[in-house]
């Protein structure tokens, strides 16, 4: 369950990070809110990576203690 709500925060991340990147107008007034946007997502994406991460790393030190 952890896993599929992680890989879902990072894929909503990517699909902002992706419509504001692909945002072919950014008019001067709204250049800050995209901005804060962005790295709003980006910060997003990189917590649950690490989260993702960290949940590899104790999985496989579990397997690891079972297999001894």
């Amino acid at each position: 369950a952890i896993r599929k709500r992680i890989e879902s925060r990072i894929a909503d991340a990517d699909v902002t990070i992706r419509l504001i990147l692909n945002q072919s107008v950014a008019v001067g007034e709204h250049t800050s809110s995209l901005l804060d946007d962005l790295e709003k997502a980006l910060k997003q994406k990189a917590e649950y990576e690490d989260m993702s991460n960290c949940l590899d790393d104790f999985e496989k030190t579990l397997v690891n203690k079972n297999r001894k």
